[in-house]
């Protein structure tokens, strides 16, 4: 159960910071929009994760499919913080 609260606070954060780069234009290089709805959908107000809500959502195979077809390098740096920090969460 730690585990769980531990991985929803920290994905949160990082949905934070990812959504308060959003607003930044170099950072804005990468569409992490589906990956933003899953969150929005599957962890709630208290940190709860559906984890099998998640692995069975569509949307989770088409941020997962851009994740592979992206090309990180070419990212600005807060891009690419936002891009890794997110795929290390989706996987």
């Amino acid at each position: 159960m730690k585990l769980a609260v531990r991985f929803a606070v920290t994905t949160l954060t990082i949905l934070l910071i990812a959504i308060g780069h959003q607003n930044d234009a170099q950072a804005a290089d990468f569409d992490h929009s589906n990956f933003d709805q899953i969150l929005k959908t599957y962890v709630d107000t208290e940190g709860r994760v559906d984890y099998n809500g998640i692995a069975a959502d569509s949307k989770l195979r088409e941020y997962m499919r851009s994740l592979e077809n992206a090309k990180a390098d070419s990212l600005s740096r807060d891009g690419q913080l936002a891009f890794w920090i997110n795929a290390y969460n989706a996987v």
